[in-house]
């Protein structure tokens, strides 16, 4: 079963994005104002991909500008991924995104 949308949870410390089940550029507004407002309070990201079927080149650099843009607003903050099925995690290892974000 597909699931089209992007739930967020913020518990004060740790903003968790639970993405929908095709994650491309059609998605990249609604990702930015899920994360933007949060900035200046969050310790600790999480992306959670238990969804997501279809991540495109496109969606690693809309990922990739969330870390640069939220590291560069708090240089401690600390940045996972989460349920990623098999196809999805190699996509993230090839692009090494294990550099940045602890794939879970």
């Amino acid at each position: 079963m597909a699931n089209n949308k992007m739930i967020v949870k913020n518990d004060g410390k740790t903003l968790t994005i639970q993405l929908p089940s095709v994650f491309t550029f059609n998605q990249h507004q609604a990702f930015r104002e899920a994360y933007q407002k949060h900035l200046q309070v969050i310790n600790h990201y999480v992306i959670d991909l238990l969804h997501v079927e279809l991540l495109d080149s496109s969606a690693l650099g809309i990922l990739l500008v969330f870390y640069k843009t939220a590291k560069g607003t708090n240089e401690k903050a600390t940045f996972s991924l989460i349920h990623s099925k098999p196809q999805v995690r190699r996509l993230l290892e090839m692009a090494h995104f294990q550099e940045m974000f602890k794939v879970l």
